[in-house]
């Protein structure tokens, strides 16, 4: 493999989003997809094409789909899913590129709690190096081109910092308001 392509997208819903998913596969030679919010049940059907899928399903007190994340890896690229021991909504697939690699898609709902960090901690020492954490990580920080810091950015800030991981925003909007029509880098 000469060139390996990742895709990272919290798609606010799978099946929502579904037919733009099948577009961009097909028009790109996509190796790895990591989603958020992807809103599956666990007992939900869920494929794409030409991948391997492995999720993390949540529900909502009554029942709903809500949040959760996905890996996707194109088949026939050598990989095995992780198990993870973790209350995060987080998946893992140990992939082969041009090296072993580790990847992780998160998602993490808005509004931290204090014991995010320590989950944020215990989680990374699951996942051997090197790692890719892609993600929604709903935060908002100056550090990554956000024009303005949220109070619970700082776990985030600290967990980057502590772990001494490299964050691979160049300061780039990542998001575009659907109703007010304002980006921002989450």
């Amino acid at each position: 493999m000469d060139r390996s392509t990742i895709l990272q997208w919290n798609c606010r819903g799978f099946r929502a989003n579904f037919e733009e998913l099948k577009l961009l596969s097909s028009k790109q030679d996509i190796n790895i997809i990591a989603l958020q919010e992807i809103k599956l049940k666990p007992t939900d059907s869920s494929s794409l094409l030409g991948y391997d899928f492995y999720k993390k399903c949540m529900l909502s007190s009554n029942d709903s789909a809500t949040g959760g994340t996905a890996v996707l890896i194109k088949k026939g690229t050598p990989h095995h899913a992780l198990t993870l021991n973790t209350e995060l909504q987080a998946v893992a697939v140990r992939v082969s590129l041009h090296t072993l690699v580790t990847v992780c898609s998160i998602y993490l709902p808005p509004g931290r709690r204090p014991d995010d960090s320590a989950k944020l901690d215990h989680l990374l020492s699951q996942l051997p190096p090197p790692v890719l954490l892609l993600g929604d990580f709903n935060a908002h920080s100056d550090l990554w081109g956000e024009q303005v810091s949220r109070p619970n950015s700082h776990i985030l800030e600290n967990f980057i910092d502590n772990n001494d991981l490299c964050l691979l925003n160049n300061g780039a909007y990542t998001y575009l308001h659907p109703a007010s029509g304002t980006f921002s880098a989450i």
